[in-house]
């Protein structure tokens, strides 16, 4: 699988802004450290994963059309 430039440092980023509210979010829905580490896991695997599909700014572009 080939990462485009930068994709390392993008998941580093987005990482960092994000694991709290993932963790205490996913502590809360399980209630089990384990299963709360697995919730963990896979979120930022599939970041990984798709890590192309992830906008520059962090931000998903739906529902962002105001030209209205």
């Amino acid at each position: 699988m080939s990462h485009p430039p930068g994709a390392r440092d993008r998941l580093e980023a987005i990482y960092n802004a994000h694991y709290p509210a993932i963790h205490q979010y996913a502590a809360r829905r399980t209630g089990s450290p384990d299963d709360t580490a697995d919730v963990i896991s896979e979120t930022f695997l599939t970041a990984w994963r798709r890590i192309a599909d992830v906008p520059e700014n962090g931000r998903s572009s739906r529902g962002s059309d105001h030209s209205s």
